[in-house]
């Protein structure tokens, strides 16, 4: 049996092995990278699947896991296409103000090398 043909049962129950090429598991990288934003993951997927500590260092706190298929199911709900919109909403909002400011006053509220105003 090879590594990867372990059960989780072996490990403690509380971790499964993940596969060449196959990902179990998201962080929050990975849910920020697929849209989410840190509000919709705590109203729509709340708890993590699994808690791992850090590699390096064991004071860190622990990173949250959510399981893919829990992560897929959740994105193909009415709620995840409502909270993603508005999201996206939101940001281009953002850039729109931020963008404005820096036009009226060049060198205030940070802009200067951060969208290329001086």
């Amino acid at each position: 049996m090879t590594m990867f043909e372990e059960s989780p049962e072996e490990f403690g129950g509380e971790r499964e092995r993940e596969r060449p090429g196959q990902r179990t598991h998201l962080s929050a990288a990975g849910l920020r990278a697929r849209g989410w934003t840190p509000v919709m993951v705590r109203q729509l997927l709340r708890e993590p699947d699994l808690l791992l500590a850090h590699p390096q260092f064991r004071s860190a706190p622990q990173t949250p896991l959510n399981r893919v298929e829990r992560v897929e199911a959740a994105e193909r709900g009415e709620a995840f296409r409502i909270a993603a919109a508005a999201a996206v909403r939101r940001s281009a909002a953002a850039v729109a103000r931020t963008a404005v400011a820096c036009a009226d006053g060049a060198g205030k509220f940070g802009c200067v090398g951060r969208l290329g105003h001086a």
